[in-house]
């Protein structure tokens, strides 16, 4: 390829650190580091651009993409959030450079937002839906060429004042995913160096029909199976060159759902395992997955492999609920895997979820008492929420049945989401009274003077019965709502004092808390 040939591309991932805390977890956008490596053996000579890791304001990206002479400006938007952080980046380059530039997006949130986004920000010239690799090679080679797009699946671009939509393009299939090269790590020093957390991919989409989820939607939108896995040689030979090429000690497998369904999923992780442990590798990493994917032959041997940490995708402690949002899960099996990573000491991180759209009181005190048995007791947890994400399954099922805002909302913990009012106005009263209440005791002076005994054993002790008072304070207020009738704004008033005195009284230092005196009678 000579000089003149050459086509410049930057991808950009449009978060920046400007206005958050940078200690926050740092990570790579694996998705670019894989449009990146496959593009480049293609010759196209690409450099991505992630404001977040590299610490760049909107003004230093500006800056360099000027700097690149750039054919093509490719962002990924994952949220409203880089959308707007977009539109900061392209309303600073001028408007001669934005007429001789493509620009492309792709991601979550073009795919669920085709239809509008090109009215939304009408100098976006494609949009990539679904899996990018292929769809942007061909793109460029369309581009570098002066060809059409007709023709490019997975594409959706503008032609003049059309828009036009070409076919989907299908999943990628397990033997092209092993074909893959590896992503490219251009910024991994900088995650390294900023105690950021290295993650590696094994496998892609989610076999998980959950309504409240939007990843399965995603890939509903192209034909093709919906998780797909690389084989355990091509994901180890990954481990082996970070290990010998970075010093990684610890990866975060940021898959869907780690182990994958059935037996087949099982014997694939034990494969996985088997390789570190015959190659010797010294790595410790975590992973997510569901409840039904523990068990015990298969993560002893990820153990002695190096597993440290599992988020288990618990959500409710209420039989109904998970059925509701077909979880696919059983509270058995919930409490099953939870007692085989328990006895393997793999450490447990526990995705709940306290309060949903439609649950009574009832369920609200049977989805509390789960908690407080199961999983670690925390004053966030209780008041946690269900965020109705768009185009999720459980948005269309809950707009019929419960008053949501037409308009999404943003915010960091959500990303993009609808706000709504609880079906049931005792289940409103009781969030108001524990959002409202709970701030007066975090952090818990109780808490943090356990938090300075030197026995463990003596502290797991007075961390249960921390948790238990707490649980009792807050069933009891439940409990005394299913009777209550008068809901207005001043017993509202009243509830809330009444409550933040009896927290207040039992987190003083002096004070025996009633309940617990009660009990021990």
């Amino acid at each position: 390829m000579t000089k003149m040939d050459e086509y410049r591309v930057a991808l950009i991932v449009p978060l920046f650190c400007e206005q958050q805390d940078f200690s926050d977890m740092v990570v790579e956008y694996l998705g670019f580091g894989y449009i990146a490596s496959y593009l480049r053996n293609k010759e196209i000579l690409v450099d991505i651009i992630d404001p977040f890791v590299q610490k760049l304001t909107s003004e230093e990206v500006v800056a360099r993409v000027l700097h690149g002479n750039y054919n093509l400006l490719g962002f990924t938007l994952m949220s409203s959030d880089y959308l707007n952080g977009m539109q900061k980046i392209l309303n600073q380059l001028p408007i001669d450079f934005i007429s001789n530039v493509h620009i492309m997006v792709g991601g979550y949130y073009p795919t669920f937002q085709k239809q509008k986004l090109f009215t939304v920000e009408p100098r976006i010239n494609s949009l990539i839906v679904g899996e990018g690799e292929v769809t942007i090679a061909e793109l460029v080679d369309r581009l570098r060429t002066k060809e059409d797009l007709r023709g490019i699946t997975g594409l959706i671009y503008t032609e003049g004042n059309d828009i036009v939509t070409n076919k989907s393009r299908a999943l990628m299939s397990e033997e092209e995913l092993d074909r893959l090269p590896l992503p490219a790590r251009d910024h991994i020093d900088t995650i390294i160096k900023n105690n950021g957390s290295i993650q590696i991919l094994s496998s892609r989409g989610c076999f998980g029909q959950c309504t409240f989820c939007a990843v399965n939607v995603f890939y509903d939108e192209q034909p093709g199976r919906k998780w797909r896995s690389r084989s355990p040689e091509s994901v180890v030979k990954e481990i082996e060159e970070l290990v010998s090429n970075y010093n990684i000690t610890y990866l975060h497998f940021s898959d869907e759902e780690f182990v994958g369904p059935g037996k087949r999923g099982k014997e694939r992780a034990r494969k996985i395992a088997e390789l570190i442990l015959k190659k010797n590798i010294n790595i410790r990493f975590s992973m997510y997955c569901r409840a039904d994917s523990v068990e015990a032959q298969t993560f002893e041997i990820l153990k002695q492999a190096g597993l440290d940490s599992v988020f288990l995708g618990v959500e409710f402690g209420v039989q109904k609920l998970l059925d509701y949002y077909k979880k696919g899960i059983t509270l058995e099996q919930i409490k099953k895997a939870l007692f085989t990573l328990e006895s393997l000491k793999i450490k447990i991180k526990i995705g709940y979820i306290m309060f949903e759209p439609t649950i009574d009181l009832d369920s609200f005190r049977e989805n509390l008492k789960f908690c407080y048995e199961n999983t670690k007791f925390t004053l966030r947890r209780v008041v946690s929420q269900l965020a109705v994400y768009p185009n999720s399954k459980a948005y269309w099922t809950l707009h019929s049945e419960i008053e949501m805002d037409e308009q999404m909302s943003f915010d960091r913990l959500f990303g993009d989401h609808y706000k709504y009012k609880f079906k049931h106005k005792k289940t409103n009263f009781l969030y108001r009274i524990l959002k409202e209440c709970l701030g007066v005791i975090s952090p818990s002076k109780k808490y943090l003077e356990i938090l300075k005994e030197t026995s463990l054993g003596k502290r797991e002790i007075m961390i249960k019965d921390w948790a238990t008072d707490v649980y009792k304070m807050i069933d009891a207020i439940a409990a005394t709502l299913i009777l209550e009738t008068n809901l207005s704004e001043e017993n509202f008033n009243k509830y809330c004092s009444y409550f933040k005195n009896e927290l207040l009284l039992w987190d003083s230092d002096k004070h025996k808390l009633a309940v617990v005196n009660q009990k021990r009678r």
